[in-house]
């Protein structure tokens, strides 16, 4: 299983690094391919979704964000970001976030950002 996961941690920081880049085509294709090898993780249909709005196409982010909440329904950013397609105020969320991000705190633009 250990080695599973670095396999898993290296196609998110390739995905990560693609991004930064400005190819989010190629970030979100690269993703996709690894979502075949881990059906599971909420970490990539997170991160899809997050490529996905940056290239505008929100439709296709809420699909991989509410995957991605299906997946794991602690993934608090998921849920922001998915608020924040909905208009809604994040910060109804029962959950205090732990991680830092601001993502429940209503500062949505200090999640993870694809393009950073």
């Amino acid at each position: 299983m250990g080695g599973e996961l670095r396999v898993l941690e290296d196609f998110l920081n390739e995905a990560k690094a693609l991004a930064r880049e400005g190819k989010l085509v190629e970030a979100g294709r690269f993703l996709r391919a690894a979502e075949t090898k881990f059906p599971e993780s909420s970490e990539i249909q997170f991160l899809l979704g997050a490529c996905y709005a940056k290239i505008n196409r929100a439709d296709l982010a809420r699909k991989a964000w509410t995957k991605s909440v299906t997946l794991a329904p602690a993934n608090h950013r998921a849920r922001a970001w998915l608020a924040r397609l909905d208009q809604t105020d994040p910060t109804t969320f029962e959950v205090v976030e732990e991680s830092g991000s601001g993502a429940l705190a209503g500062d949505l633009d200090s999640c993870w950002d694809p393009t950073r």
